[in-house]
């Protein structure tokens, strides 16, 4: 699927992103494998964290240097890197009570760069918001460590789109560079968003604003949880806050769908992502290899818009 490139990068704004939180996880054959499938199936991103996988024994900053050794191992430069720094704190975690302070995020930023063995990190997203700190001073921050070098290109995860929209109009008015690219929880399954948070760092699932903004900005999104954890398999029962009554028949259509085009429903759940009216990137978190292959197969799914709102909508 032709698309053009996120500006300042070489990265596709839509694409299939392969997600490396439990990376950690594998053996250093099965890294590689997974990693070998992906480049062959045409795929160019990593996306990792800083935070990524402080949940695991032994695992803060795991994910990120997993992706740097299997990198040099593959010596491939195929492959951009995502990483996100400006997390609050956790338990085994930094603490962070004002999570993307400049000098917070800075370090976030200076380890990240030494875990992945770069000089500057492709893409750089803001983990979660903190609604105490003003937009401009995040725009001016981002635009800082770009001139820099120490980023090519910066985006916001987990951010509403009224205060991404305040930052491409500050950006704007004052002459500094953009963010590129917002990355939130979006699939085909319909999720019922957890409560806010006072500071506004809570996970943000993508909703009827979120789509009316980035349709309206063009700018891309990177969509995490794509596959909404093989619901579209039917594998198991449903995780987190799925709306069954709104998501199963979507499933059963993907479903159909599928049958119809020889490729799994989650392949189908990932294409009606890249079918939006704005470059949207399904992120895949799968360990497997063959997974993996079937997920890439999304890319290859063009699905008109007439089935993007059946898959959506229904009969």
């Amino acid at each position: 699927m032709d698309s053009p490139l996120l500006p300042g990068t070489n990265i596709p704004a839509r694409s299939v992103i392969l997600g490396t939180a439990d990376i950690c996880t594998l053996e250093a054959s099965e890294v590689d494998r997974l990693l070998g499938v992906f480049v062959d199936g045409g795929g160019v991103m990593l996306d990792t964290a800083h935070v990524y996988s402080v949940w695991m024994p032994g695992g803060d900053g795991c994910s990120e240097r997993a992706v740097a050794t299997a990198l040099r191992r593959m010596n491939s430069h195929r492959l951009a890197v995502a990483t996100k720094g400006g997390h609050p704190a956790l338990e085994g975690y930094r603490s962070a009570p004002n999570w993307i302070a400049p000098h917070r995020v800075r370090a976030d930023i200076e380890d990240s760069l030494g875990r992945l063995q770069v000089e500057r990190i492709d893409l750089y997203y803001l983990h979660r918001d903190d609604l105490r700190v003003p937009v401009a001073d995040v725009v001016g921050m981002m635009d800082g460590f770009l001139k820099e070098g120490l980023i090519g290109a910066y985006g916001f995860s987990n951010w509403t789109p009224a205060r991404a929209g305040e930052a491409l109009e500050c950006a704007e008015a004052q002459g500094m560079a953009p963010p590129v690219i917002m990355q939130s929880r979006f699939s085909l399954a319909a999720e019922t968003p957890a409560d806010p948070l006072p500071n506004g760092d809570q996970l943000c699932v993508v909703g009827d604003e979120d789509r009316a903004f980035h349709a309206r900005t063009g700018l891309p999104l990177a969509a995490y949880a794509a596959a909404a954890g093989g619901f579209f398999e039917g594998h198991g029962e449903p995780r987190g806050r799925i709306q069954i009554g709104i998501s199963t028949p979507r499933r059963e259509r993907a479903q159909r769908l599928a049958a119809e085009k020889g490729v799994t429903p989650s392949a189908i759940a990932l294409a009606w992502l890249m079918g939006q009216p704005y470059p949207c990137s399904p992120i895949t978190g799968t360990r497997s290899p063959d997974h993996l292959s079937s997920n890439l197969a999304a890319a290859q799914v063009h699905l008109t818009p007439e089935e993007c709102e059946w898959l959506e909508i229904g009969e």
